[in-house]
């Protein structure tokens, strides 16, 4: 296995770099919930000690990142259904706000510019509707959204909950109708930000989630860590 240069700015930092490195990796799919994480192949890869790998594991653990299970190191997050749908019960209420909000801050600053070229890329015609492409672009258009609600502690707290991850956990069970009826309801939710419409952007970004929670009910059960596993996390 070849190994990755840490850059010369990051050699003091090397936990940072590994950490950042894991985290784009879970971010975009590239370890899937419920993967391990070889410690010995990040030491290999990184040309690092054991130290920094395992420091690296508590920050993501501590960031709700990974597991560290008891005698099998650090495993990507998976969440049982009933944390999937507590989640999605949160964000139908913080998105939603962050939609109104966004709404009605539209016309500040760069605020328009910024949504419109979002937009732009995410409403993608069907034969773009490839799932990883899907998934990179509803993770924009959202936190988008989120950031020109123009509200800090919001931003925090939607970033806190980790939605990439739950998403990526469900998202591979998606069928091709599932994004294209996402993407209809992004498109209600943009044009409502864009009029400046308050009460629809919050009323449809709530709707979207709320549909996107049903959908989520009717995925089997191989798709969430398994109850039995719950005590074993941790």
């Amino acid at each position: 296995m070849s190994k990755i240069p840490i850059p010369e700015k990051k050699r003091g930092s090397s936990v940072d770099f590994l950490c950042e490195h894991l985290q784009n990796g879970i971010f975009v799919g590239r370890f899937a919930p419920g993967q391990r994480l070889i410690e010995r192949d990040l030491i290999e890869e990184f040309g690092l000690s054991r130290g920094p790998v395992r420091e690296a594991f508590h920050r993501l653990s501590a960031d709700g990142l990974v597991d560290l299970i008891p005698h099998r190191g650090a495993i990507v997050r998976r969440l049982l259904r009933q944390e999937v749908q507590d989640l999605f019960q949160i964000r139908e209420s913080l998105e939603g706000l962050a939609a109104g909000l966004a709404a009605k801050n539209i016309n500040q600053g760069q605020n328009r510019k910024l949504f419109t070229k979002v937009w732009k890329q995410a409403c993608l015609s069907k034969k773009t509707m490839q799932w990883n492409l899907f998934m990179e672009n509803n993770q924009l258009f959202h936190k988008t959204i989120v950031e020109i609600s123009n509200n800090t502690q919001l931003y925090e707290l939607v970033e806190k909950l980790r939605l990439v991850v739950v998403m990526f956990q469900v998202g591979k069970s998606m069928h091709f109708d599932q994004m294209i009826k996402s993407n209809e309801d992004h498109r209600e939710i943009a044009e409502a930000i864009l009029d400046g419409d308050e009460i629809k952007a919050q009323r449809a970004m709530s709707n979207h989630v709320r549909n996107s929670h049903r959908w989520i009910d009717t995925l089997p059960e191989s798709v969430f860590k398994p109850k039995l596993a719950l005590n074993s996390a941790g």
